[in-house]
């Protein structure tokens, strides 16, 4: 007899339909004779149910490609604004050390 530990360990292949036919007999004879691992396994039926309802969840594809289009928009401005600040920057920076050498020189 197997343990409601061991239960619990095996619902999923036996759900999945992955599990020896030893193992889905164990599974069910000791299903048929505890309650508390028959309440777990029709629970973990609605729970898995309902996850795969959530996964079915058909994705428009026109829409996708719009918005994969404006966030690749996005990035592009993005990287651009970057660039020619940390451009910006490093030109101020050397236009000024450049005025601070020329005052030390004299």
């Amino acid at each position: 007899m197997l343990t409601c530990n061991i239960i619990m360990d095996l619902v999923s292949i036996y759900h999945d339909g992955v599990a020896s036919e030893d193992t889905v007999n164990a599974v069910n004879e000791h299903l048929e004779e505890c309650r508390e691992c028959k309440e777990f396994y029709e629970d973990y039926k609605k729970e898995k149910t309902a996850n795969e309802e959530i996964c079915l969840i058909p994705v428009d594809e026109r829409k996708y490609h719009e918005l994969s289009s404006k966030l690749r928009k996005r990035h592009i401005i993005n990287t651009g604004l970057v660039s020619a600040l940390t451009l910006g920057s490093g030109a101020y920076i050397v236009y000024n050390a450049g005025k601070t050498f020329k005052k030390k020189k004299k």
